[in-house]
């Protein structure tokens, strides 16, 4: 997977660099979230899950701050027990939005 990569810990998407929250950076409601920097270090993008309403809120950001775009995608067709699976679903979506 290009924008995971997998560590030990007691819950499985913690393992991939998310931490808890209760509010995505710009507010909507998740459970989980995680900033990816782009390789020139311009853009940052927020991933938050919310497994309650089975969606993933995406914010793409300048580095220094700055909407550069913004989404919320139902993941309702994936399996969220099948870790290997969301992670590769959730890697293609991510694809679609991180800025170089």
């Amino acid at each position: 997977m290009k924008h995971f990569h997998k560590k030990d810990t007691s819950h499985w998407i913690t393992s991939y660099g998310f931490t808890e929250e209760t509010k995505t950076v710009i507010g909507l409601p998740c459970q989980y979230e995680k900033c990816i920097t782009s390789e020139s270090g311009l853009y940052n993008t927020w991933v938050g899950i919310d497994f309650n309403k089975r969606l993933v809120h995406i914010y793409v950001e300048y580095e220094c701050g700055g909407e550069v775009n913004m989404a919320t995608i139902d993941f309702s067709n994936v399996d969220v027990d099948e870790e290997y699976d969301f992670m590769q679903e959730l890697d293609n979506i991510i694809d679609m939005y991180v800025e170089d």
